[in-house]
């Protein structure tokens, strides 16, 4: 599939902008998908700092070949607007407990359009979908306000570090993480 067989969006009164819903970028071709995962990268490292981890290009196309991140960009100039993945997590004999939809980034000049909380929602909604009954969540660093602010205006539900412990059967979702962070959990 390709850009141009893709039609844009009309929700955001901004022209030449489309979306890419999981199942579309995994089935882009290789070259294309490498070419939006070159663009993720560096944005994840500008846009996201100490707030998230940062995937190298592979990695993202891996999480794009498998279904697991949708995109936003814009039709005529192929760069990209915004991004959000998912990631899978499991117990120590690789069985999932869990899914976390994060790295979420919308460069400045489309910020506060509504497009942040476009992509979540869609990320959200493919992610219960794979999920099997699982639990979805996400971690927000406590200094991100924006995305605190996001995920409580979706009213994704507030849980404690025990919480999750307890949700993912003992599997540590902070992991070593250090920053302070809010848990939250997707309540479809």
């Amino acid at each position: 599939m390709t850009v141009e067989q893709l039609k844009p969006i009309e929700t955001f009164n901004i022209n030449n902008l489309i979306f890419f819903p999981a199942r579309e970028i995994s089935v882009l071709d290789s070259v294309k998908q490498m070419f939006f995962a070159g663009q993720v990268s560096p944005l994840l490292q500008t846009l996201g700092g100490e707030h998230m981890f940062h995937p190298s290009p592979e990695e993202i196309q891996e999480f794009m070949k498998k279904g697991q991140t949708v995109l936003m960009a814009d039709s005529t100039t192929e760069n990209l607007v915004g991004f959000a993945k998912t990631d899978i997590w499991t117990n120590a004999s690789s069985d999932p407990v869990g899914y976390e939809v994060g790295s979420l980034i919308v460069v400045p000049q489309f910020q506060n359009k509504g497009i942040g909380k476009f992509l979540v929602t869609e990320m959200a909604k493919t992610t219960f979908e794979m999920a099997c009954g699982l639990p979805v969540f996400s971690v927000v660093t406590n200094d991100n306000a924006s995305s605190l602010a996001l995920y409580r205006h979706l009213r994704w539900q507030e849980i404690s570090y025990l919480q999750s412990l307890n949700i993912l059967k003992g599997v540590d979702i902070l992991d070593g993480w250090i920053p302070p962070s809010t848990i939250f959990l997707y309540d479809n």
